[in-house]
């Protein structure tokens, strides 16, 4: 059998080393067993496969750690018997896990699976489908030594681009390169571009923008195997959509782009000229775009909801509006055609687009020490969930207590026992055997008071609802505690008290620290053939599920679930009107399952919050039913009221002015209190980032809800006593203890503030 790995090699520099005799002998009696078994039959790889092996990763071998990634598996001819391929990856623990792929069809198998250490090697098993009990027929081991391998940590932002798009990737590559000569010929870049196939839907998993062209657009809309609702539900969710408008008028035309697409566009009318391209040089710092003297083409943009981001006297140029929990942004003109082709700035504007500050990306890619161990907010959120009260562990001075109070015991108690009470040196030998068997006694029954009886279990989940879309999208951080090692199947599914139906996208898997300290994602790992694994499996109806998982006696492992669903009622209905700016005005009322407390919408650039002398008004706790004017509550920038910005003012010494002195809180990372780290991953960018949270966001930098609040809808925050996710433990019922967070994402109708002088009285 003939194998072939995707930029697979010998490492550069490697020699064979000469083979002893031994080596020799060893080699001569496989060769023998080789040609007995070859009579017998033949080999079992031959005779399925028949051919190469060709095999695919992530993108053109890029892995990203933590996240899904793609694998595609090419055999040159259809195995003669079923045979399914099996991914095996470590998880951040270095516990080996089984991704089943479905059969060959048409000689290719394609799934997608989950790395949870960097540097880990990649196994591929082709098992019998009809016996997957049986020994695999074929194994394959890649690594970074033998194939072209690159692991991305999980803070890397993946853009997409759509294969034949040559102008669009030429630009974006362009501005990959001037990100890594910035930072150095050694350092990691922070984006990272892939390519989108229009015909698989799971192309879309991981990504955080997706740039295509109008033409490009409407062949995704139309892709085959349910791509364009896949593409609908990825920018449903939180992704970054941008379009650069070329194409016939027919493609903003089409009903499969203009039935859900936010921006109108006027295909009817002929195309504009903009005669002034100025306003795109602003922050771009790169050489002025100039305009020709006959103009550049473009069209005729509109949105009931959203902003415009760049205009000029003859229409808009670049435009932002929400779709779901996610953005489009429209370029007007073609950027595949001069004056923006030949232009400097083409990428940095492009780049622009999904909100990429240059500056600031590249400040929190800087590795700086940290005493914490604690540098991401998802770290933060598995550092609350691994809280178990009820678990009692003795500090580390205990346990050196204990073991000083064992070598007193063993050492000079033992001697003034036998040499001066009982006066029998030689008794020393029974009496230390009873002194080990009383402290290993003592010792024992010690753990097991403080490792507790039952096993227990902490969930915290944020559940988003899209009363645009009339969606909802649910993602839990769970943490199982176990008295006593077993073997468990984990499944979890929406709560029965949640009006949900149409439920999709269920999946549960491992979750890790992106970290490099321990159980952190960042740390090199390695597969190991003894340790016990478990399975990652897909179910019929679609759910996957964990199967097999070893839960260890004493110890805590975590586990991550998502799902999504329509909601057959609206959980939140009002009418509510706004500019972005300072008007803000409607009411609403709340059907949500059960009360919200902690609450507070943001809008634009201001949050609005019950005022504290209305707590007797009922207007604190929003029960079902209640409905609530915005008139009623109080406004307060939105950045300052995230990071607690407090004004206080003091006389002067003459008693009549007065100062103002300003006063701000101090985000504590160490912090295990739900509410804070939630808010802060929900508006993360509006706080300032980094340089007010001091932790990045990777691995949940998607659930920043700062860019809706900013694009024109409204979202309202608080903290539900139900949870949306129930959590399954087969053979196992845990105690369980759960924190629940919603957001509300609510439409805003959007005014024009009227900023004319009122008419003269007569």
């Amino acid at each position: 059998m003939r194998f072939e790995a995707v930029g697979c090699r010998q490492a550069a520099g490697e020699r064979t080393s000469p083979l002893r005799i031994g080596t020799w002998l060893q080699a001569v009696a496989v060769a023998i067993l080789g040609l007995v078994l070859s009579g017998c039959g033949g080999s079992s790889a031959d005779r399925d496969f028949g051919g190469a092996l060709t095999i695919k990763l992530g993108d053109e071998g890029r892995v990203q750690v933590g996240e899904w990634n793609p694998i595609s598996i090419q055999a040159a001819k259809p195995p003669a018997k079923a045979v399914h391929p099996e991914v095996i990856a470590a998880d951040p623990d270095g516990l080996p896990v089984r991704f089943l792929l479905p059969d060959f069809k048409d000689g290719v198998s394609r799934g997608r699976f989950l790395i949870g250490q960097i540097s880990s090697p990649i196994r591929v098993e082709f098992v019998p489908s009809e016996t997957p009990d049986a020994a695999p027929i074929h194994t394959v081991t890649l690594s970074e030594r033998n194939s072209d391998l690159r692991f991305l940590k999980p803070d890397v932002r993946l853009w997409g681009i759509f294969e034949p798009d040559t102008g669009l990737r030429s630009a974006i590559d362009k501005f990959v390169e001037e990100l890594r000569d910035a930072k150095g010929a050694d350092a990691s870049s922070p984006v990272e571009v892939r390519s989108v196939s229009p015909t698989q839907p799971g192309d879309f998993d991981g990504l955080d923008a997706l740039f295509v062209g109008a033409d490009t657009l409407r062949n995704l809309a139309y892709g085959a195997g349910q791509t364009g609702d896949a593409l609908k539900s990825w920018l449903a969710r939180g992704g970054q959509l941008e379009v650069i408008a070329r194409g016939a008028p027919a493609d903003y035309d089409a009903p499969a782009v203009k039935d859900w697409f936010p921006i109108q566009v006027d295909a009817q009318s002929a195309p504009i000229r903009f005669r002034d391209l100025v306003i795109l040089s602003q922050g771009v710092n790169r050489g002025l775009l100039r305009t020709p003297r006959e103009g550049t083409p473009g069209v005729r943009m509109t949105a009931s909801t959203g902003r415009v981001l760049a205009t000029s006297l003859d229409g808009d140029l670049l435009m932002r509006a929400p779709y779901g929990q996610g953005s489009v942004t429209m370029l007007a003109i073609n950027s595949d055609e001069p004056p923006l082709r030949d232009w400097d700035g083409l990428p940095a504007l492009l780049a622009g687009q999904v909100d990429y500050d240059v500056k600031r990306e590249t400040a929190r890619q800087r590795t700086n020490l940290n005493p914490t161990g604690i540098s991401d907010l998802q770290t933060q959120v598995l550092r609350t969930t691994n809280q178990f009260p009820e678990v009692s562990r003795p500090s580390y001075w205990s346990s050196l207590g204990l073991i000083v109070v064992a070598f007193l015991v063993i050492g000079p108690v033992d001697y003034f026992l036998v040499h001066h009470l009982l006066r029998r040196p030689h008794w020393t030998w029974f009496t230390l055997t009873a002194w080990v068997a009383l402290l290993t006694f003592v010792g024992v029954s010690y753990a097991n008071r403080t490792s507790g009886t039952v096993p227990l279990a902490n969930q915290v989940e944020i559940v988003d609802i899209d009363e645009t879309l009339h969606r909802v999208h649910a993602r839990s951080w769970f943490t199982l505690y176990s008295p006593e090692s077993q073997r468990v199947d984990i499944t979890v599914d929406p709560d029965k008290t949640w009006p949900v139906r149409d439920i999709r996208d269920r999946e549960v898997r491992w979750s890790g620290r992106p970290e490099a300290g321990f159980r952190g994602m960042h740390r090199p790992g390695g597969l190991s053939s003894g340790e016990a694994g478990y399975t990652l499996r897909e179910g019929s109806d679609g759910a996957s599920m964990i199967e097999a998982f070893p839960l260890r006696a004493g110890s805590t492992c975590d586990i991550e679930s998502s799902w999504s669903g329509t909601l057959d009622e609206a959980q939140v209905a009002g009418e509510l009107e706004g500019d972005l700016k300072s008007r803000f005005q409607g009411q609403f009322k709340v059907n949500l399952p059960g009360p919200l407390t902690d609450w507070f919408i943001a809008y634009g650039r201001f949050a609005y919050h019950a005022p504290l002398e209305r707590r007797a008004f009922g207007i604190m706790t929003l029960k079902p039913g209640t409905c609530v004017d915005i008139k009623d509550l109080q406004a307060k920038m939105l950045g300052d009221y995230l990071t607690g910005v407090i004004s206080t003012s003091q006389f002067r010494k003459n008693r009549v002015d007065s100062d103002y002195v300003f006063t701000r809180e101090t985000y504590d990372p160490t912090g295990i209190e739900p509410y804070d780290i939630f808010k802060m991953i929900s508006f993360y960018r509006a706080a300032g980032g980094k340089n007010f949270v001091t932790l990045t966001n990777g691995p949940v930098m998607g659930l920043d809800r700062s860019g809706v609040v900013s694009n024109g809808h409204a979202v309202l925050f608080g903290r539900l006593e139900i949870p949306a996710s129930q959590l399954t433990v087969k053979d196992a019922s845990p105690k369980l203890t759960a924190e629940t967070f919603v957001r509300v994402v609510l439409p805003v109708r959007q005014i024009e503030t009227d900023f004319s002088f009122p008419a003269p009285p007569k």
